[in-house]
This record gives C-alpha cells, sequence and structure tokens, in this order.
C-alpha cells in the first residue's frame, strides 16, 4: 500500500538578484528531498532555521510550485490534481500555520471562519454548516458562545485551536503544521499536544510537523527526518533519532538541546561556526565545514544513503553506503 503523502526528489530554487544588471543567482532551498507519512502517522521535519523545512511545506500544499519531483497524496499526484483544478485535493490537504493570529482573518467573527470552507464548497445548507461548525468547536474543546467572538478575543492558544478546527472542517487526511506551537507558552503547547493526539486517533490523521523544538517532537512524532541546507541527512523513528541519533549534524542538535552542564560534555559534538549560504553551498557534503568528524572525501562527494541495522537511514560518509551520488550530479544547477 502506498503511503498517504510521498515526496520524491522534491527540488526548489529562488532566483535572487541585487540589482537590475547583475545577473541572477539562485538559492537551491531544497535539494533532492524524499519524505513520506503513513495514514494516522505523525512525523517531525526538524533543522536549524534556513534549512528548508517551511519550502517543502509550502511545496507540498501549493503554495509555491516546485521545480523537480513529484508529491503524491494517497496515490495520486498532486501537481496534476491542481493542473485540473481537482479541489478534492485541496480538502484532503490542510495546514495549520506558525501564528494563530496572522493566520486568521480579525475583521471576521468565528463563525465566519469555520463556516468559509464550507461555504466555498457549496453543498451544505446554512442549517448544516452550524451544526457542522458546533461540532468542530466541541473537538477542540472550545464553548460554541466563541461563534460570534474574533480572533482578538482569543489568547494564543484558543487561536491555534481555532486554526486547528478549521483545518478539520472537510476533514482532511493530512495536516501540514509548519511551526505551529513556537509561539505559545510551554504549558499550552502541552495542552495543544494532547489536542493534536487526540483527534489524531478519533480520525486518523496523518500529521507532518515540522519544528525545531525537538522536545515538541518527541512528545508527538513517532518518526522524524532532518535537515540540513536543503536535504535530508537522517531519517528514522523519533527514539532512534533523537535519543541515539548517528549523523554528526543531529548529533549536535540533540546536543545543543539539552541543558547546559558545568562539566563540559564533549566537545566534539559541538556544531562548528555558522550555517553556510544557500547561494553558495559547499561541494561534498553540505555539512563539512561545520562537522568535527569531516573527512577528506566530505569535501567533494556527495554521501549516498547508508540504511543502519535497525531500519534508519543516514546520508554520512561515516557509514558504508552502497551507492553514493557524484558531487557533479547534485552540487550543480
Amino acid at each position: 500500500m502506498s503511503p498517504l503523502l510521498d515526496v520524491r526528489n522534491l527540488r526548489k530554487s529562488f532566483a535572487v538578484s541585487r540589482s537590475f544588471l547583475a545577473p541572477k543567482r539562485y538559492v537551491r532551498a531544497i535539494d533532492l528531498v524524499n519524505l513520506s507519512v503513513e495514514r494516522g502517522e505523525a512525523v517531525g521535519l526538524i533543522g536549524e532555521s534556513g534549512c528548508g523545512k517551511s519550502t517543502v511545506a509550502r511545496c507540498i500544499m501549493g503554495l509555491i510550485r516546485a521545480d523537480a519531483g513529484e508529491i503524491l497524496l494517497e496515490g495520486k499526484s498532486l501537481s496534476e490534481a491542481r493542473r485540473r483544478r481537482n479541489t478534492r485535493a485541496h480538502e484532503r490537504l490542510q495546514m495549520v500555520f506558525q501564528d494563530p493570529y496572522s493566520s486568521l482573518n480579525p475583521r471576521m467573527n468565528i463563525e465566519a471562519i469555520l463556516t468559509e470552507p464550507y461555504r466555498i464548497q457549496g453543498k451544505l445548507s446554512v442549517r448544516e454548516m452550524r451544526e457542522r461548525i458546533v461540532r468542530l468547536l466541541e473537538e477542540v474543546s472550545l464553548p460554541s458562545d466563541s461563534l460570534s467572538k474574533y480572533p482578538q478575543h482569543f489568547s494564543g492558544g484558543q487561536r491555534q485551536r481555532i486554526s486547528i478546527a478549521r483545518a478539520l472542517a472537510l476533514r482532511p487526511s493530512l495536516i501540514v503544521a509548519d511551526e505551529p506551537l513556537s509561539a505559545l507558552d510551554v504549558s499550552v503547547q502541552a495542552q495543544i499536544i494532547l489536542l493534536m493526539k487526540k483527534l489524531q486517533k478519533v480520525h486518523e490523521l496523518g500529521f507532518l510537523l515540522i519544528s525545531h523544538d525537538l522536545g515538541v517532537v518527541r512528545s508527538f512524532c513517532t518518526r522524524v527526518a532532518v535537515m540540513y541546507l536543503g536535504r535530508i541527512v537522517e531519517e528514522g523513528t523519533a527514539q532512534q533519532v533523537l535519543d541515539d541519533p548517528r549523523h554528526p549534524y543531529t548529533v549536535a542538535l540533540r546536543e545543543a538541546s539539552l541543558p547546559p552542564d558545568i562539566s563540559a560534555r564533549d566537545r566534539l559534538n559541538k556544531i562548528q561556526g555558522e550555517i553556510p549560504s544557500a547561494l553558495d553551498p559547499p561541494l561534498g557534503c553540505h555539512f563539512h565545514p561545520r562537522c568535527p568528524r569531516a573527512m577528506a572525501r566530505c569535501k567533494s562527494e556527495v554521501p549516498g544513503w547508508s540504511v543502519l541495522p535497525d531500519g534508519r537511514r543516514v546520508a554520512c560518509h561515516l557509514y558504508p553506503q552502497a551507492a553514493a551520488p557524484s558531487a557533479t550530479q547534485s552540487d550543480k544547477g
């Protein structure tokens, strides 16, 4: 059976020009990304700011068009569905954004916000829409008298519950959540995570959670993919990746998320320097300028995937690989 979401060899670059006469340069935000989400599964996509996580989400949602690759939802091409203006594809795929205030129209009350998807469909009567949005509020634990209020009348956590209710309106099979908890207090984050877990179980929802917070990902996701400068470098179960990371970048991310230790932890695990510019990424392994375990071949050869005995995938020269793509194939463009 095919996965719920199947992203294959995704690529996306953005043209950048400093002036009208200057030649265009390109930022490769996504470089041959492969990712999947099974039905009812929560997958976390983690990495530093600027690594391309949100660009992956925007390509999946159709907010921007990928340069190459294929995105399948329930075995069907999303690109083809959008070309044919098939609204069914949009119904099955919804998004929860980072800032619940800016993603909700402050001039619309909650009733108007929640009925908008149904009004666009044009298939329900006013009474049926009202019944459905009342049920939606119940599902996200908000009172029905919220319908007459506006987004500014609610706290950040309540606004995010409204955003989740709107995403649920058309009963999607997959929700893409882009940093949905980063603007919330820790206690409120825990409440929203419990809500998402409940909804995931009740509706057998797939989730793609994009976050830089390893604690949030650990508490919600069953599988994790780690992204660095446009490429996924490690993928496995949440326990494998977050408790026993193998790629040096993942090791460093985990180290950075731990509380400070006055006894000085192993310095070999610390990331060196700043993330390189995506305008001029390093050849070979993108992480090699910052990697404490870099070898000579890391500077020229793009590492292929290694499948470790525990089933996880790691793109690193520290592990034996069946085949590695040449630098000329993957670093040009």
